[in-house]
């Protein structure tokens, strides 16, 4: 099976066709690079509806994941379970932590 690769935005000119590459990685990828993680951060920091919007979808999808008991990992080599989850999510972008399974 072939490894997906990290969708490069600056290399995608649609933002549809982007999102439909960044979906597909996080529905297929075994693991989570931490540029994703920098562009989480900048969308949860842009605090705009549309962006908070497009992060709790991708991390909804990582949730899903998780839930289903897939291993998961970050690029720096840290395992990516429920319980890391939940704490990243809560620490890093606590006014959407609500969104997320506290289980």
């Amino acid at each position: 099976m072939d490894i997906p690769e990290y969708p490069n935005p600056q290399q995608i000119k649609s933002a549809v066709e982007y999102n439909t590459q960044l979906d597909y990685y996080l529905r297929t990828s075994k693991v989570i690079p931490k540029k994703l993680l920098l562009s989480f951060d900048e969308a949860y920091n842009n605090d705009a509806a549309t962006s908070i919007g497009w992060l709790i979808a991708k991390l909804k999808i990582i949730e899903e994941r998780l839930i289903r008991n897939e291993l998961l990992s970050f690029d720096d080599g840290g395992g990516l379970d429920r319980e890391v989850f939940r704490k990243l999510v809560s620490n890093r972008y606590p006014t959407i932590k609500d969104n997320f399974s506290q289980h």
